[in-house]
């Protein structure tokens, strides 16, 4: 399983998606946005997972506030994919993923994106368009898979090399 990758380093040209900002100052966030959306997208030649992860980076584009994985398909076919009921009805319904960095703002942006997907049609079509491009790319027999280098764990996860130390 390759990593995930962002959809604007297959197509610098088209960038990331647009900025957005929410309708109100929410909890103690100062700001109202700007705020970045990064679309990744899974490599994995062949794999037709039918989701996208969002990070949600502030106005700098250097702190992620929120990991969003949504998947469009039906909870069925996650099942099917191999998912868990609870897994594939997470998916369908967008959730914080616990692997990635979130911060204690991440569950206003997790409301904010359903919200986008239930009342703007054209946020979920963009989005299958370009999950659709990158997949057509990352599926051509001459595609290199793009590995980022290591980074070093969020402070939510613990490595299994250290998990197993402290069990031993």
């Amino acid at each position: 399983m390759l990593e995930l990758a962002a959809f604007s380093l297959l197509f610098p040209d088209l960038g990331d998606l647009e900025p957005f900002y929410l309708p109100s100052i929410q909890g103690d966030l100062t700001s109202t946005g700007p705020y970045h959306i990064f679309d990744l997208y899974c490599q994995d030649y062949g794999c037709e997972c039918h989701k996208v992860t969002m990070v949600i980076a502030d106005d700098s584009q250097e702190n992620v506030l929120a990991t969003i994985a949504y998947g469009w398909k039906s909870k069925s076919y996650y099942y099917k994919w191999g998912l868990d009921k609870d897994a594939s009805g997470s998916l369908t319904n967008g959730f914080l993923d616990p692997w990635c960095k979130q911060t204690v703002h991440a569950p206003i942006f997790l409301n904010f994106i359903r919200r986008q997907i239930n009342r703007e049609p054209q946020f979920m079509i963009k989005i299958k368009k370009r999950y659709r491009m990158f997949k057509d790319h990352v599926d051509s027999p001459f595609y290199v898979p793009i590995v980022p280098p290591p980074q070093p764990l969020s402070d939510n996860v613990v490595s299994l090399k250290e998990y197993r130390r402290e069990r031993a």
